[in-house]
């Protein structure tokens, strides 16, 4: 029995405790959060950006911590889970790190790449498992996409498109979504879901070309961004953003065309995944949802003592990395090579 605490009861914070007090293998000890009204709550699910399907649990056993320092001085806490604003993943992952525990840090890893290099130290010094939570690597959908894309059965991709928008964010604590210093805007908090896909099903681009525009967070909240895998490789777009308007639905699409097929995914349409080939074939994903794939990933990661293949942190670096060179392709009006 692996024992947690979270970091952060925001929408993705409280959506990880769920997911944890589901799990045979884990038990919740412990939850910290800098706003004392936050710990008063319940700790049930909600309030985001996108349905999680997570059940209410039973908190009362839970301890609910004033201070970082509670869970970083017990001794029977095995893992931390950092569920706070970007800003603060580095500091707090490094610490989690130091006092001896395995670290499930949230997307993105950092805002700086000297920040991602920091929890890589931190990591490696101390001997702990450090692993990001870029769920999209485990989605159902996304991942059934990978699977067949690398089968080579339907032969080689020749072009994808990702597109990911929701509306501009309104449930964070004191509005740190819309504030690019806290989240890097849309760019580093929603666009790079799908930068960090195309890094896990292709491997890094040669270069990167990109459109953007400043929205509410100061940052680039508008994306569209143009990955050069040479001549023999796949054309591949990326866009994303927060749209205005109240009501805006989140939604997250693919189109893959390989040599003789292509695959489609909407998640608002019902299937969700279609193959297309000699015939229209709706594909079925895996129930378990990406939260709990990435999470039960995780576990088995500590109980293992090997690093994830899936998603190994340095992976995650290089996600931050494509973010930034995209955001530089932006300001410049250029192909950013990518080294």
């Amino acid at each position: 029995m692996l024992r947690f605490a979270v970091l952060g009861l925001g929408f993705m914070g409280r959506t990880h405790l769920a997911t944890l007090a589901a799990r045979p293998q884990a038990e919740i000890r412990a939850v910290h959060d800098s706003d004392p009204q936050r710990l008063t709550r319940p700790l049930a699910p909600g309030g985001g950006n996108i349905e999680t399907g997570a059940a209410g649990w039973d908190e009362s056993a839970v301890r609910r911590c004033q201070t970082l320092e509670e869970i970083l001085n017990d001794e029977d806490i095995d893992a931390v889970v950092v569920a706070t604003p970007s800003h603060l993943h580095a500091r707090l992952s490094c610490a989690a790190l130091a006092a001896g525990k395995h670290v499930f840090c949230e997307k993105p890893m950092a805002l700086k790449l000297a920040d991602c290099d920091r929890m890589l130290a931190a990591a490696g010094k101390a001997g702990r498992t450090l692993m990001i939570g870029h769920c999209i690597r485990f989605w159902g959908e996304y991942a059934a996409a990978a699977e067949i894309v690398r089968s080579g059965r339907f032969g080689r991709l020749q072009l994808l498109t990702m597109s990911r928008r929701c509306g501009v964010p309104t449930f964070g604590a004191r509005g740190w979504f819309t504030d690019h210093k806290k989240s890097g805007g849309a760019l580093l908090d929603l666009h790079i879901h799908d930068v960090d896909y195309a890094l896990y099903l292709l491997g890094p681009p040669r270069s990167v070309r990109a459109r953007g525009l400043r929205g509410p967070s100061g940052g680039y909240d508008q994306v569209l961004s143009w990955y050069d895998y040479g001549r023999a490789g796949p054309v591949v777009q990326l866009e994303g953003g927060w749209s205005a308007g109240e009501d805006i639905p989140f939604v997250m699409s693919f189109r893959m065309c390989l040599e003789r097929a292509t695959l489609v995914y909407a998640m608002d349409k019902r299937p969700t995944l279609w193959l297309y080939s000699d015939s229209a074939e709706e594909l079925q994903a895996p129930a378990v949802s990406g939260y709990e794939a990435e999470m039960d990933h995780f576990i088995r990661c500590i109980r293992s003592g090997k690093p994830s293949r899936v998603v190994p942190p340095e992976s995650s670096r290089q996600s931050v990395a494509l973010a930034l060179a995209e955001a530089q392709a932006i300001r410049s009006g250029r192909a950013v090579e990518i080294h």
